[in-house]
C-alpha cells in the first residue's frame, strides 16, 4: 500500500514585514500577487512521517519550496516541485471587505470560500482545480509502495481531501460544506491528512 503525507506549508508573513495590513497582504497572496516565503522553520512544528521516502512533491509557490527545502535539509531527500498542488488562486477582496475581515475574520474567509466553491466564482475555475486533482492522483497511483509526502496549501488540501471520501465534489460541490467547518482552522502549519492509495 502507499499513503501520501499532505501537509500544509511552514508559516509566513502576511504582512510582508509590515509593507500591507494582514488583509492587505492576504489580497495579494490569493491573487499569487505576491509570493512569501516562510519564516522561522525551526520554531515549527512540521508533522511529517519520518519514514518516507523521496521526492519530497511540493507547491511551486515560494512558501511550498521553502517548506519542502527545510524537509529536504532534515532527511537528505530531493523535491520535485508540482504547480498542480499550488493554492487555489482567489481574490480575497471578491470573498470579503477589509471591514468585515476585522470584524469576522477567517471564519468568514472560510464560509465565503465554500459559497464561492459552489457557485464557481474563483480566479481559478472548479474545472482547473478537478484538472489539477486528478493530475496529482495519476502521479501518485504509480508511486512505489510506502509513505510519500505533499506539502501544499490549506484551501487546496481541503479540496482534495474532500474529494478522495467524496467523489462527486465536483459535480456536487456543496459537499464541500460537509468538510470545511467555518469556525474551524483547516490545518495548522506543517500538518495535515493521510491518503491511503
Amino acid at each position: 500500500m502507499k499513503e501520501i503525507a499532505f501537509r500544509k506549508i511552514l508559516g509566513y508573513d502576511p504582512t510582508l514585514g509590515g509593507k500591507f495590513s494582514r488583509y492587505g497582504g492576504y489580497c495579494l497572496i490569493t491573487e499569487q500577487k505576491q509570493d512569501p516565503s516562510i519564516i522561522k522553520p525551526e520554531n515549527e512544528i512540521f508533522d511529517f512521517p519520518k519514514d518516507i521516502y523521496g521526492p519530497i512533491f511540493c507547491s511551486s509557490l515560494k512558501r511550498g519550496i521553502d517548506s519542502a527545502s527545510y524537509v529536504c535539509m532534515k532527511t537528505g531527500l530531493t523535491k520535485v516541485v508540482l504547480p498542480e498542488l499550488n493554492e487555489i488562486n482567489f481574490s480575497l477582496e471578491d470573498l470579503l471587505s477589509e471591514e468585515e475581515y476585522l470584524e469576522q475574520g477567517s471564519d468568514l474567509v472560510r464560509k465565503r470560500f465554500v459559497e464561492y466553491f459552489v457557485e464557481d466564482k474563483f480566479k481559478e475555475k472548479r474545472g482547473s482545480i478537478q484538472d489539477r486533482t486528478h493530475n496529482l492522483l495519476a502521479r501518485f497511483n504509480v508511486l512505489p509502495e510506502g509513505r510519500h509526502l505533499a506539502i501544499s496549501h490549506s484551501f487546496f488540501m481541503k479540496i482534495f481531501e474532500a474529494y478522495n471520501k467524496e467523489p462527486t465534489l465536483f459535480k456536487e460541490p456543496e459537499l464541500l460544506a460537509n468538510y470545511l467547518d467555518p469556525f474551524k482552522k483547516i490545518y495548522m502549519f506543517g500538518q495535515g491528512f493521510e491518503l491511503k492509495l
